[in-house]
């Protein structure tokens, strides 16, 4: 049995915080995810402008296991700095389980696809019978890409919506034209999207890897087109038992 979390949040994930804050002139945020204790992480970035900060470490091949924190933040290679910032002052977190949505944090500011963009989040709950799962993300999505279909109010990710958390999505009109020329309208390399997926399920840094991965394709339902040049696409997933 599958069903959607508590709140619907990142935070249904038991022990994991997440904290949000934005500078309204320069236009831009950051959002932090910490968990409770460390916790297992992997990492899978794609698209032509990648912007990243300690990744690499993260490789199942690498020396580093755990996590202490994950920072998602606006301003390309000026919003890396932010990560020094929280490092600095990682022990005096002044976050709690819920959080704001929407034009906040790593969010604010955002366009996706000449919509307004933002922070959003989710989470599931899986039950085999006699143990659950708990599966929440968090995305903060800047695309270049677009979330509606042409000439629609209907998102791509529409078959996707639980408990009408996208506004409850009309169906798509069958005369729908797919235009594969598909023409951006924003500067192109001022775009990203960043996704961190948290679960207490129990796995090694591969499997975790492995999850990064598969991840990406929530990334190309929702989002037409992903993966660009103009785009930092990337996903890490933190994994604790």
């Amino acid at each position: 049995m599958i069903k959607v979390g508590k709140q619907n949040l990142i935070t249904d994930v038991p022990g994991i915080r997440v904290g949000n804050i934005h500078d309204q002139k320069i236009r831009s945020g950051v959002t932090v995810i910490i968990p409770d204790e460390p916790a297992v992480a992997a990492a899978d970035i794609r698209g032509g402008g990648p912007g990243s900060r300690e990744t690499e470490a993260l490789n199942p091949d690498c020396l580093v296991d755990v996590v202490h924190g994950i920072v998602l933040s606006g301003g390309s290679a000026f919003g890396l700095d932010a990560a020094g910032g929280v490092m600095a002052s990682l022990k005096e977190k002044r976050i709690g389980k819920t959080f704001d949505l929407g034009n906040v944090g790593a969010g604010y500011g955002a366009i996706a696809g000449g919509l307004k963009g933002g922070l959003g989040s989710a989470s599931f709950v899986f039950f085999d019978g006699k143990s659950e799962i708990t599966l929440g993300a968090i995305a903060a999505v800047n695309s270049m890409g677009s979330l509606t279909m042409p000439g629609s109010p209907t998102m791509w990710a529409f078959p996707y919506e639980q408990n009408q958390e996208l506004g409850n999505q009309p169906m798509p009109a069958k005369t729908i034209k797919m235009d594969l020329d598909f023409t951006f309208e924003l500067p192109v390399g001022k775009n990203t999207t960043l996704v961190t997926v948290a679960t207490d399920a129990a796995l090694t840094k591969p499997q975790a890897r492995r999850v990064a991965i598969m991840a990406q394709d929530g990334l190309a339902r929702g989002v037409y087109q992903a993966q660009s040049l103009g785009d930092l696409d990337s996903y890490r997933d933190r994994y604790g038992s």
